[in-house]
């Protein structure tokens, strides 16, 4: 039941968070309706390298009971919202992302995503790139984060404004606001400098 204070946010402490979180990378496998939600969990609070063994552990056909409905749609979230850090923001027409691939992976793309009426290609080259795709719908506004504290951002040759936070975890990200047109396909990239 530990995995689930993570999975829904209930904890409000670090300690806390980082203990249930030991706790469930070192203890015992759980049944898979539970371990099934782990490799999102672990993305969400910065055991990406866990997440992606436990992506490939949960899809291998050996696996025991991974016909489970929970499974296969756990994976998806895990894809989706954990590697691939899609989220929708609070503007209507809004939408971020932030890679967490790992070393295993140099890049990964979702293609026609289905999010806010559109849809979207999201591909991450690596840590350091994304590209975002706006196939059909209504002008989107990307929220385009990056781990770091101190990068800068360019897009199509602009170096936007941008903004921090934190992730559940408390890993610094970095991050820009990007219009994407109707039929648009705009890159963003850590840059190390404007010069």
């Amino acid at each position: 039941m530990q995995a689930y204070l993570l999975y829904n946010d209930a904890l409000h402490s670090r300690e806390k968070m980082a203990k249930t979180l030991r706790y469930l990378l070192e203890g015992p496998m759980p049944n898979i309706e539970i371990a099934s939600h782990l490799p999102e969990i672990y993305c969400r609070y910065g055991a990406h390298e866990d997440a992606y063994r436990m992506i490939l552990k949960l899809s291998d056909p050996s696996m025991k009971r991974r016909e489970y409905p929970e499974v296969s749609f756990a994976l998806i979230g895990a894809l989706v919202q954990g590697m691939m850090g899609m989220e929708p923001v609070e503007r209507e027409d809004g939408i971020a992302t932030l890679s967490r691939l790992t070393g295993e992976t140099e890049w990964a793309e979702l293609r026609s995503l289905p999010v806010r009426g559109n849809r979207v290609d999201i591909r991450h080259n690596g840590r350091g790139e994304t590209v975002l795709t706006n196939r059909s719908g209504g002008a989107l506004i990307w929220l385009a984060k990056f781990y770091g504290e101190t990068a800068e951002i360019e897009s199509g040759g602009e170096y936007p404004e941008t903004v921090t936070g934190e992730d559940a975890g408390g890993m610094i990200w970095t991050g820009a606001w990007i219009a994407v047109d109707p039929g648009g396909s705009v890159s963003a990239r850590v840059s190390p400098s404007k010069s």
